[in-house]
């Protein structure tokens, strides 16, 4: 498989993770709403933070990183490559 191919599976994985955890965060956020656990203050504060992050998870699905380093150790045939996106998402493993 030549290096276009790989990127190509590696990018429609991440979208795939990506969306999982923005489906996720929505559920959690409709959940959020529909319990009566917290007072209407903290409730806010919550739901605002669940909002910041479904906005922040559909900007990544479209643009999910924007770099990439390649890292080379003298003597190793192994690359390692570390991906860099504008936005952290928590449980997706970047391999």
């Amino acid at each position: 498989m030549d290096e276009l191919e790989k990127e190509k599976r590696k990018l429609s994985k991440t979208v795939k993770e990506v969306k999982e955890v923005l489906s996720d965060t929505e559920e959690e956020l409709d959940d959020l709403y529909g319990r009566n656990l917290y007072d209407v203050d903290t409730l806010r504060i919550m739901a605002k933070e669940k909002e910041v992050s479904i906005r922040n998870l559909k900007s990544s699905v479209k643009k999910p990183y924007f770099a990439r380093i390649d890292f080379n150790q003298e003597g190793e045939n192994k690359t390692q490559k570390i991906y860099i996106g504008k936005n952290g998402v928590k449980n997706l493993q970047m391999k």
